[in-house]
């Protein structure tokens, strides 16, 4: 570890200030990053804002809300009481976390040749907000990228790009606007897509490899078959167990507990891999598997196994930028509900009609629907659960919640289902309902995370400004 004496007593032993990227070393070379701790922060800024860096991660689920039926307002203004949608109820224990941004939209996915394309271009226009054609996007630009760009260089990987790829008919491109803005919400340029990651197991193994080579370069993981990363299937934690141990007999009691808690999570993670049967590692970070990973596992244990890998890199400041897709949009997955019995697809649900009556949300679409918020329950609680300083990583981070529509069965790109989870390190308010004039460009809240993120720019896409009542 990369350490030097403060001169403090903790036990038996002098303290140490620990280097942000310090490492725990073992046996055959074997390391792994650290977690966020006290001793990390140097003395003479204990007290004062010890607070690690702000993490930002954007969430995308299809489909959006069928007929509208998200939270109302009687005008535009901030509400303290918020009236959870059905859907969202499982959210409800994040209360006093989560802002419901409502009245948005997202103007420049609506403009093309009336439903040429309407998913490709809502779901790619999500976290750019610039117009798309079938030639791609003139700037195409994603939030998360920009963010990258301004702070990546300061982690071992600059952004993470996860989740599961829709599953379609073969060689369906909608129109002829292709597959990559269906499966995509993260670019670099106007047709180029980050590689998405979608095999937790090959994720996890690329982030121990990285963690092993130390933090800050910004270049990318390395290829975990080329570093030959056998040892992960030997455990990694019992390959550093030592200087773990002896880590712990160095710290004061917070720290400590951090550190227990941060080494049963690895050690369970190593364990659920073993037990969980996930798709072999692709050659190359740079190469794409070429079929969809054979998971052996259900949706929701391939899902909460990429969001506990997310958690690791979050934790372990391997990076400060995410995305996360839930599903790729027009997709027909089976999501293996048991009560569902049966493969009745989102997208189809989302158009589907009781009684010809089509104010009423279908009962599978509603479930599916509320498994992802479910699902969004569980990472939030995960993140609530680690504390660092005086917040939790909750607290020290932006989550953003949304989908490409407002309306999945009209295909309307308005009032979009927008929620921000965490405080952003104490620069956001919280536990509110933030009701915004129709049509207020959902750019503007991705603005507004890009500026706390640090960004020096004043517009982003169709952006009018920040969402002022968002920040603290």
């Amino acid at each position: 570890m990369t350490a030097e004496k403060t001169g403090r007593k903790t036990g038996h032993r002098t303290a140490r200030r620990i280097s942000r990227r310090a490492l725990l070393r073992g046996t055959a070379g074997a390391a792994l990053a650290l977690p966020w701790l006290e001793l990390m922060v140097p003395r003479e800024a204990r007290g004062a804002a010890t607070s690690p860096p702000l993490r930002t991660l954007f969430i995308y689920f299809p489909t959006g809300y069928k007929n509208g039926n998200w939270l109302k307002a009687p005008a535009p203004g901030v509400f303290s009481d918020i009236a959870f949608p059905a859907t969202a109820a499982a959210l409800m224990p994040f209360k006093d976390q989560l802002s419901f941004i409502t009245g948005t939209g997202n103007a420049p996915a609506a403009v093309g040749n009336g439903g040429d394309g309407i998913h490709a271009r809502g779901t790619g226009c999500s976290l750019t907000c610039e117009v798309l054609t079938k030639n791609g996007f003139t700037v195409g630009v994603s939030a998360d990228q920009l963010i990258a760009k301004a702070v990546g260089s300061t982690t071992c990987v600059p952004s993470l790009a996860l989740g599961i790829p829709g599953e379609r008919l073969p060689g369906f491109n909608e129109d002829g606007y292709g597959e990559v803005y269906l499966d995509n919400v993260s670019f670099t340029g106007p047709r180029t897509a980050v590689q998405k990651d979608r095999d937790p197991q090959a994720l996890f193994n690329r982030l121990i490899a990285c963690s092993s080579i130390g933090q800050g370069g910004g270049g990318g993981m390395p290829d975990p078959l080329l570093a030959e990363r056998s040892r992960f299937e030997a455990g990694v934690m019992s390959a550093v167990k030592d200087e773990a141990n002896r880590l712990l007999g160095c710290v004061g009691k917070e720290d400590r507990l951090r550190l227990q808690q941060y080494y049963t999570s690895v050690t369970e993670l190593e364990q659920r891999f073993q037990t969980t049967p996930m798709g072999m590692p692709s050659a190359s970070c740079a190469t794409p598997p070429t079929a969809p990973p054979k998971t052996g596992a259900t949706y929701a244990e391939s899902i909460h196994l990429m969001m506990d890998t997310l958690v690791f890199a979050f934790q372990c400041g391997l990076t400060r930028v995410s995305t996360l897709m839930m599903d790729g949009a027009f997709s027909r997955r089976n999501y293996n509900l048991p009560e569902l019995n049966g493969a009745d697809y989102i997208h189809g649900l989302s158009h589907a009609e009781i009684s010809h009556d089509r104010n009423i949300d279908h009962p599978r679409w509603v479930r599916i629907t509320t498994h992802f918020f479910e699902n969004f329950a569980y990472l939030l609680q995960k993140m609530t659960s680690i504390q660092e300083g005086d917040r939790t990583m909750l607290g020290n981070s932006i989550v953003y919640i949304n989908s490409e529509f407002g309306d999945g069965d009209a295909h309307n790109q308005f009032q979009l289902p927008a929620i921000v989870a965490g405080n952003a390190g104490g620069k956001f308010k919280s536990g509110q309902h933030i009701a915004l004039p129709d049509r207020t460009p959902v750019a503007n809240i991705l603005l507004t995370i890009l500026q706390t993120m640090g960004l020096s720019q004043d517009s982003f896409g169709d952006s009018k400004g920040p969402v002022t009542s968002l920040l603290a």
